[in-house]
């Protein structure tokens, strides 16, 4: 390193200038990788179960929680608008699921509020090296009995992310500070934490409207729906209307196509079937295909798949630092 400042102190201002920069791009590179370690070994020693909520009642906020069966005690909870996707973060336990209609709104279970189960408990061992369960609940007809205490327990987390309230469908811009290049950058270098802390999302960039086809545009590698600005523009907004997919672009294709599928999902459920044409950029047309391949077959009518400089083939450069590296992106694998 003194080698280098002394290089630097005797170089013209611009050379100095470029030397600088690139000590600092060294540097910072340094802090990613180290960071991408520690996020991928938070995820290594946690499970995130994904899933979806059916439910019936319009205008009900909805608790999923998770119990660890041999303490029992509550191990993560998300609290959603009318049903639909969850995300539950969870250290490698055996756990029970289960889904209540909070009716009066007061963040705690009370007797009659109706309450449903996942079914058996989900074991997740530390040999497992796949961190994801996708399942499906349905909060109708007969409420279930929690076999576990669940009683003057509030279900308000003031440490979730801000942005982890925004719901499925919220009308926001490209100027919206999630999409800025801080978060973008924390999607790629700690993809476990920001799954956790703002999850993946569908957005609308104006309210749904019925009469035009939706275009659902997903941006590349360590991007954000901004990036696709000049696409968007571009619109016939007389016929359609643009959705964008937010999603931390480091972790696996699999866990994007899962997100994506309940996503879609939750919007069925709210807008009854529509089709919709999906435009990928870069990273985002294998996530777009991996959805298509994962679930094309039970999923709304996709008219046209788009994607725009998709590395089909994989790229070299990237190949040959993963295998340089001691914890590659997962994003580099299905």
């Amino acid at each position: 390193m003194m080698s280098i400042v002394r290089a630097i102190s005797t170089t013209p201002p611009l050379c100095r200038t470029v030397g600088m920069f690139l000590a600092l791009c060294l540097a910072l590179g340094g802090c990613s990788l180290l960071s991408l370690q520690e996020d991928e070994a938070q995820r290594k020693a946690s499970f995130s179960i994904v899933g979806f909520v059916d439910n019936l009642a319009p205008d009900s906020t909805i608790i999923v929680f998770a119990v660890d069966t041999e303490a029992g005690k509550i191990g993560d909870f998300d609290v959603l608008d009318e049903g639909g996707a969850f995300v539950l973060s969870l250290q490698r336990g055996s756990y029970r699921v289960f889904a209540f209609e909070d009716a009066n709104r007061d963040s705690t279970f009370t007797q009659g509020e109706r309450l449903c189960g996942a079914g058996e408990s989900l074991l997740v061992d530390g040999e497992s090296v796949e961190t994801y369960v996708l399942i499906r609940m349905r909060l109708q007809g007969k409420s279930v009995t929690c076999p576990y205490d669940i009683s003057g327990r509030f279900f308000v987390d003031q440490e979730k992310s801000r942005f982890r309230k925004l719901q499925t469908g919220t009308v926001v811009d490209l100027d919206m500070p999630l999409f800025a290049p801080k978060y973008a950058r924390q999607g790629l270098w700690t993809p476990f934490r920001a799954f956790k802390e703002q999850g993946a999302k569908i957005f609308f960039l104006e309210a749904y409207d019925p009469s035009r086809q939706p275009v659902l545009f997903i941006h590349g590698l360590n991007g954000s729906p901004r990036d696709l600005e000049r696409l968007i523009q571009g619109l016939d907004r007389s016929r359609f209307q643009p959705w964008v997919y937010y999603y931390p672009t480091g972790q696996a294709l699999d866990k994007s196509a899962h997100a994506l599928y309940l996503e879609l999902l939750t919007l069925r459920s709210r807008y009854g079937n529509f089709s919709l044409d999906i435009v990928g950029y870069s990273l985002g047309g294998l996530v777009g295909k991996r959805f298509l391949d994962l679930h094309g077959h039970h999923i709304n009518p996709v008219n046209r798949f788009i994607s725009i400089a998709t590395p089909w083939g994989g790229i070299k450069r990237l190949r040959k630092g993963s295998g340089n590296s001691r914890s590659p992106s997962p994003s580099g694998r299905a």
